[in-house]
């Protein structure tokens, strides 16, 4: 019985330290440090991407400025690696999604980003390089288990 018990714990640790490293998150600086990339997987490995764009450097699109991305990232015949990805925008008059690409190489990851919105027809580049994340975003939990405190916006009592 005893051994049961410690296979089960070998088990529950070894599911706990492989879906941790599942979960490696890498966060990239765009446009001087004004918008963040922020990928949910390592961008080393070829595969799907997602994750968000958002940062002070985003024209506000519909009172939002922070987007899923969706994208894949593979390596080229050079060993440089490539990312492709879209900024779920709202699709308004003067918002659409945003397209990028990029190929990364050295340490730390940079390169030169390429993007455009067939929307409002704008293309533009710029650097983007390997930072550390900010803070990941509060989950749905952690707001639940603080309770609304002062005004809203509005001026209502909480």
């Amino acid at each position: 019985m005893k051994a049961k018990g410690m296979m089960v714990t070998a088990v529950v640790s070894l599911v706990l330290i492989v879906s941790g490293s599942a979960y490696a998150r890498q966060c990239f600086s765009l446009f001087n440090g004004t918008v963040t990339l922020e990928v949910n997987s390592s961008v080393k490995a070829t595969g799907p991407l997602n994750g968000r764009e958002f940062g002070t450097g985003l024209a506000s699109c519909a009172g939002l400025s922070a987007w899923p991305i969706i994208g894949s990232a593979f390596r080229s015949a050079s060993g440089d690696i490539v990312l492709a990805w879209r900024a779920m925008t709202v699709d308004t008059s003067s918002c659409g999604a945003v397209d990028f690409i990029v190929d990364l190489s050295g340490k730390p990851l940079s390169g030169t980003a390429l993007l455009h919105n067939d929307r409002s027809d704008f293309s533009n580049s710029t650097t983007m390089t390997k930072v550390a994340c900010p803070r990941p975003l509060p989950s749905a939990r952690e707001f639940e288990s603080a309770p609304a405190q002062g005004l809203d916006l509005q001026g209502n009592g909480q």
